[in-house]
């Protein structure tokens, strides 16, 4: 063997304890991210299939219902809105202004 290979061996030899360690956590975090990504395909998949299958069946039987969320109040759109109040209470006749 040339001078160049028994160097190499060695320095190989000796950082070899470390290289394991490393490879064994690089491993760990690559099996750790494919489970992650494979859980976040796994959950769009299942959230799509929901809400396509439930958006079916709401629009089957109630054309309105599936889009009631989209529905929003503008009336204060130009500053015209109104806050709900008590029902009005009657007016006083003169009978009983006149008693007090």
């Amino acid at each position: 063997m040339s001078q160049k290979k028994v160097d190499a061996y060695k320095a190989e030899k000796k950082n070899r304890k470390a290289n394991a360690i490393k490879e064994k956590k690089q491993k760990k975090f690559r099996s750790i991210l494919v489970w992650v990504i494979l859980g976040a395909v796994i959950t769009g998949l299942v959230v799509a299939l929901v809400f396509t299958f439930r958006g079916a069946a709401t629009t089957a039987t109630d054309p309105f219902q599936a889009s009631q969320f989209l529905l929003q109040d503008y009336g204060d759109v130009q500053g015209t809105y109104v806050e709900p109040t008590e029902a009005p209470t009657e007016a006083p006749t003169e009978g009983t202004q006149a008693a007090n």
